[in-house]
């Protein structure tokens, strides 16, 4: 009987070494109890100074962006605020760096393809602006000789009308 036992049992211990494991995910009320209870197991100095130095770092940025921000005259130097500000976060949380970077740099490309197009904009705007002016000093220009023309046809038909008066009153 003890080898019907032991291949039994070498039977289920090769059965489980075979089969995959898998992972059995908490029921959500589990995971808030588990997730509390980490937070218990921390020493509550450990967690007020980690958020003491969050509040911290938060208030400090806030500050100065706000002092920067007041000072700025032009959308460029607003938008360099937010950037320094941006990397200042970056570099406090260097665990999510890359992600951080791949996200930052994915705004700054759209901004500055935004930016791009706004400039292109104006240009052409000014382009037009321009052309519209010289336009409209060219039919300026060009109303006037067609109003001294038309006055130069009016002294011409008067003296023509005239000279017709004199040359019926000697006939």
């Amino acid at each position: 009987m003890r080898t019907s036992r032991s291949s039994h049992s070498s039977q289920r211990i090769s059965k489980t070494s075979s089969q995959k494991r898998s992972i059995v995910t908490p029921h959500p009320a589990s995971a808030a109890l588990i997730q509390a209870s980490f937070k218990a197991s921390r020493p509550a100095s450990a967690r007020k100074l980690r958020a003491g130095t969050k509040n911290q770092f938060a208030s400090e940025l806030e500050l100065f962006m706000a002092e920067q921000l007041e000072e700025c005259k032009t959308e460029e130097e607003k938008h360099q605020i937010y950037r320094n500000t941006f990397t200042s976060i970056i570099n406090r949380f260097e665990n999510y760096r890359d992600s951080m970077i791949a996200i930052k740099d994915g705004y700054e490309s759209i901004i500055d393809n935004l930016t791009d197009e706004i400039n292109k904009s104006e240009v052409n705007n000014q382009s037009t602006m321009k052309s519209q002016n010289e336009f409209l000093i060219l039919l300026d220009e060009e109303k006037q000789k067609m109003d001294q023309k038309s006055e130069n046809y009016n002294k011409l038909a008067q003296q023509l009308h005239e000279q017709i008066s004199r040359m019926f009153y000697f006939i």
